[in-house]
């Protein structure tokens, strides 16, 4: 899902984070930043009941596409023959933003 606000304030973010990663010894990104939000995975061929309830939900919501975020989390994705494996590293509270 691509986003259409606050991506200035996502691309600063990106660049700050890129920049202490680098320091500290990591690469950069091959490709570009393209701010997102990744609603579903599904595996191929698609999942087709995990589409069609994503797709009621969506329709549920009435198409706003607003959604209160409460925290961050810090993810590693290792890529495997049968698919990607997730862990969370840290989770990143943002209580008090609105």
């Amino acid at each position: 899902l691509g986003i259409t606000s606050g991506v200035d304030e996502l691309r600063r973010l990106q660049r700050r984070v890129e920049w202490a990663l680098n320091a500290a010894g990591f690469a950069a990104e091959e490709h570009g930043f393209s701010p997102h939000l990744t609603l579903a995975r599904l595996k191929a061929p698609p999942d087709v009941v995990a589409a069609a309830a994503l797709a009621t939900s969506a329709q549920r919501q009435g198409g706003r596409g607003l959604v209160r975020v409460d925290s961050v989390q810090l993810m590693r994705s290792v890529l495997r023959p049968c698919g990607p494996e997730y862990a969370v590293i840290e989770r990143f509270s943002l209580r008090g933003s609105q």
